[in-house]
This record gives structure tokens, sequence and C-alpha cells, in this order.
């Protein structure tokens, strides 16, 4: 084989939806010669629409292993801590009828 031989991806993977699953799919796939990845999303720009992401201690723990922790961090309302907090749910349920 040649030096200049260039190897052709082995197996092709379509990534549909560019959220952050898809984005962190993406990159871990990337990483891999042989795999040759698009991502595929059908909003025209990336925006932001207003909603927040809690990351979990396990969740920054998988972003510091794919080496995006740093550039998170930059963007975070607030960088993380490790320090453990409480999670309350409230949900509103419709009145009883009488």
């Amino acid at each position: 084989m040649a030096s200049d031989d260039v190897r052709k991806p082995s197996l092709r993977i379509a990534i549909c939806g560019g959220g952050i699953g898809g984005l962190c799919l993406a990159v871990c796939l990337s990483k891999f010669a042989h795999l040759e990845v698009k991502l595929y999303e059908a909003a025209g720009q990336f925006k932001e629409i207003g909603a927040g992401v809690m990351i979990w201690a396990r969740t920054w723990r998988i972003l510091q292993s794919m080496g995006l922790d740093r550039e998170f961090s930059k963007i975070a309302h607030s960088p993380p801590t490790g320090a453990q907090g409480k999670f309350i749910r409230v949900q509103l349920l419709p009145k009883p009828e009488p």
C-alpha cells in the first residue's frame, strides 16, 4: 500500500438531529478514521431558544472525557462546582371537579 493511498471509510453513519445528543454522538464517532459521519439538522441555524440545560455530574464527566468541558465552561451560566444540589419537581394538576 503506497503512503499516499488514503483508506476510504468503511462505514457511513447519518445522525439526524443536531441537539446535544446528536452533536455529542458526532464528536465521539468522528474520532474513528474508518467511520464517515454526517450530521443532519432541520433548523437553518443554531440559535438560543430560551431553554436552559442542566448538566448532571455524570454528564459532565462524559463531556470532560470528550474534551468538551473547557468550551462548555466558557458559555455556562455558572461553572460546575462539584456541589451536590437538590432537585424539586413541580407539576400543576387540574382541579378535581365537584
